[in-house]
């Protein structure tokens, strides 16, 4: 039995693992207009789907999900095109999290502003 707790431990630290590696793209000089268009891009590698959020808080500890931005994207694109909502307040601690269907893991990326 305790050789059973240790595998399904071990397998909840390789999910987490295997999420999407790193969001390149926003970083932290970009900045997203309400109501155009943004792109969204990673590397790494994925075992599902991904779901694009769009985050913004404080500090990382403090990040609230605020939008879903796009689902069912395939991560061998590498990237997605958004549509940034038009009603957005200005501020510069946006994060957008990339969630992997797949492993239930989320890469963030840097903070950014909406102006």
């Amino acid at each position: 039995m305790r050789n059973l707790k240790y595998f399904v431990l071990t397998l909840t630290i390789l999910r987490s693992v295997l999420a999407v590696t790193s969001v390149t793209s926003p970083y932290a000089s970009t900045v997203w207009v309400p109501g155009s268009q943004a792109k969204i891009t990673w590397v790494g590698q994925s075992s599902g789907k991904l779901t694009l959020n769009l985050y913004e808080g404080p500090t990382p500890e403090n990040l609230q999900k605020k939008r879903v931005l796009a689902t069912d994207i395939d991560p061998s694109n590498f990237s997605a095109i958004v549509q940034v909502p038009s009603d957005l307040e200005f501020k510069n601690t946006y994060a957008v999290g990339i969630y992997d269907c797949g492993t239930e893991g989320t890469a963030f990326s840097h903070y950014f502003t909406v102006s």
